[in-house]
């Protein structure tokens, strides 16, 4: 938290990951009803990869990582194509986030 003057602030943030297809760009604004509820909430929207999705005949699209069926069930693969990758988009994020503040 910081103390502004008489003022104590709680700083928050909301990583937000979109579906498949979608991008981080298309949900900006969204969340437009709840900045106004919570002061200080900061929202970040990071796109996923643009990598093949078997779910789509391997056409390419943006995916936090590959899908193989659908509904994603039990018979999906551990540990699919391009979740590493991921991993590292949504760390880094949560890096910049700590690194303006957001404890």
């Amino acid at each position: 938290f910081l103390v502004r003057g008489l003022r104590l602030l709680l700083m928050t943030a909301v990583l937000w990951l979109h579906g498949l297809g979608d991008t981080g760009d298309g949900w900006r604004g969204a969340f437009r009803g709840v900045v106004k509820h919570v002061p200080d909430v900061k929202f970040v929207h990071p796109t996923a990869p643009d990598q093949p999705v078997t779910i789509q005949g391997g056409g390419r699209c943006t995916s936090w990582f590959d899908i193989v069926t659908w509904p994603v069930g039990l018979g999906e693969p551990d540990g699919p194509k391009g979740i590493l990758e991921s991993v590292t988009v949504v760390h880094k994020a949560l890096e910049a986030i700590e690194q303006e503040g957001v404890p």
